[in-house]
């Protein structure tokens, strides 16, 4: 019986290596909708890691991380602020699936290089433009928010807090979207692992992607 089996495991062995070795590049154009639905609508699959070599990456944890920390920052916002923070990216978040949209379209592939058009209808940016005199009004509307009894840090965070809550409101407000743009995303053979895809200036592109999808 030992000697049946293990030609018949040598043959399975072959057939798995076969195998490996015809595996295929992820379309290029399927390549480019799973980067742009992972990196700018946190829905990350195994496409993605398959056409581009990626670890296994918890995306959407990082992508509100990297918001809320951000709106922290800026805001100078304590810990109480959390939940709220939660429930804006979350509004963020929907506006962003429920107002944009991308198509794709391949301009050229061959096995070891490809050009992909892709199109976006993405949201208009916030206007910020007036918001010191926005905060102003609020203020005039409630003069009991600064008064001469605060300090001069405490009436910084009061308008820190005012410039927070109009910057939300214009989150939650933000569905409108502007005119679609075109983009061309230029893709390389991966030197490191011929089944997988390389990005060209990724860093250039993933920041014309932000901006026309408006994020």
């Amino acid at each position: 019986m030992k000697n049946r089996i293990l030609p018949i495991l040598a043959v399975l062995s072959i057939s798995i290596t076969l195998l490996a070795g015809c595996a295929k590049k992820i379309d290029s154009e399927d390549a480019i909708s799973s980067y742009i639905n992972a990196y700018i609508y946190s829905d990350e699959t195994d496409t993605l890691q398959k056409a581009f070599a990626e670890k296994e990456t918890d995306l959407a944890k990082e992508d509100k991380e990297n918001f809320t920390s951000s709106l922290k920052e800026q805001f100078k916002l304590g810990d109480d602020y959390d939940p709220k923070l939660d429930e804006l990216y979350q509004i963020y978040q929907t506006n962003l699936k429920k107002n944009t949209k991308f198509s794709t379209k391949i301009l050229h592939e061959k096995s070891d290089k490809a050009t992909v058009e892709v199109t976006v209808s993405g949201l208009k940016e916030l206007n910020l433009d007036n918001l010191e005199e926005e905060i102003s009004q609020k203020i005039a509307a409630n003069p009991d928010l600064i008064n001469e009894d605060l300090s001069e840090e405490d009436a910084q965070k009061v308008i820190n807090q005012l410039a927070f809550d109009i910057y939300s409101e214009k989150i939650k407000a933000n569905t409108e979207t502007k005119e679609p743009v075109k983009l061309s995303i230029s893709l390389k053979e991966n030197p490191d692992d011929k089944n997988a895809w390389v990005i060209q200036n990724e860093n250039d592109i993933f920041k014309e992607l932000s901006d026309a999808f408006g994020v």
